[in-house]
């Protein structure tokens, strides 16, 4: 199978925004200048809390739980922990230039109301417009208006599922089960079975197919509209948590499954699809062990 144009060019999104995300930490070739001040007294580790209200769409909501990104509104999802991070460059944003708000007309520079909102713990950040010239950013912060370099608007007007986390399973999930729609693989204490299988397949295979459904992350995640399913995929879990669905979508070219719980969807390539679709290979002889 061919990977489609519409996920090679998401391939290359994400690349270019990691890429961005780079270029935005290490600025290569240009040296920081230690004398500017900072738009926050904030640092990355210090944010616990974020609430982004784009230019357009509803307020987005993250909390570091345990040292861990989870996305609280418009839904309830692990969050893109990378993306975030990205964003949170925009604490140590060097600040080229200070106004004091009481001297600006501050609908002039699009920052009465503000284009986009961006709250870091207690630390509200209006974003405003760009200015011509360098083309860096008015925000304000409290009663000082700053122009910084313009990378972290954009991250503001990505959406909600640009920040929820590509893995199609919790980070910590250890799988009891796997139901696709033509077999099921169960864990019971340590031994994995295939239904129906005459023979079962070897430890290693089995141990090949659940580590695939850990480690799968999505290339992209976008909405779900409500697509007829080919079938669903349900995922139970040692601990006891809530077994997760995913309705089968697509096949070909890429694999996509949805959340419907969610309201959301996942594409993978060919490749992925290989792996987490097709069952345990069944050995001549022996049982799992």
């Amino acid at each position: 199978m061919r990977i489609s144009a519409r996920s090679l060019l998401n391939l290359g999104l994400l690349g270019l925004a990691a890429a961005l995300a780079v270029l935005v930490y290490w600025e290569p070739g240009v040296e920081a200048p230690e004398d500017l001040p900072r738009l926050t007294a904030l640092t990355s580790a210090d944010v616990e809390h974020v609430v982004i209200r784009p230019q357009r769409g509803g307020e987005i909501r993250l909390d570091r739980d345990q040292g861990v990104w989870m996305m609280r509104a418009p839904v309830v999802a692990y969050a893109n922990e990378f993306r975030i991070d990205a964003l949170l460059g925009v604490t140590r944003a060097a600040s080229h230039a200070q106004f004091e708000t009481g001297a600006l007309d501050l609908a002039k520079f699009n920052l009465d109301p503000p284009a986009s909102m961006l709250r870091l713990n207690d630390v509200e950040l209006a974003f405003g417009d760009s200015e011509p010239l360098d083309n860096r950013r008015y925000v304000r912060n409290g009663s000082t208006v700053h122009l910084i370099n313009d990378e972290y608007f954009y991250f503001l007007q990505a959406g909600f599922t640009a920040f929820v986390s590509n893995r199609l399973l919790p980070p910590s999930g250890k799988p009891a089960q796997i139901r696709l729609p033509q077999a099921s693989v169960s864990r019971s204490g340590e031994h994995w079975t295939l239904t129906p299988a005459q023979e079962q397949p070897s430890a290693d295979a089995f141990n090949e197919f659940v580590d695939a459904w850990r480690a799968a992350q999505a290339v992209q995640v976008d909405r779900y509209a409500g697509e007829e399913s080919r079938g669903a995929i349900t995922v139970s879990f040692e601990d006891g948590a809530a077994p997760l669905e995913f309705l089968l979508l697509e096949t070909d070219p890429e694999l996509v499954l949805a959340r419907a719980d969610l309201g959301l969807r996942y594409h993978l390539t060919p490749e992925q699809a290989q792996r987490l679709l097709s069952v345990p290979a069944q050995a001549s002889a022996a049982t799992a062990e």
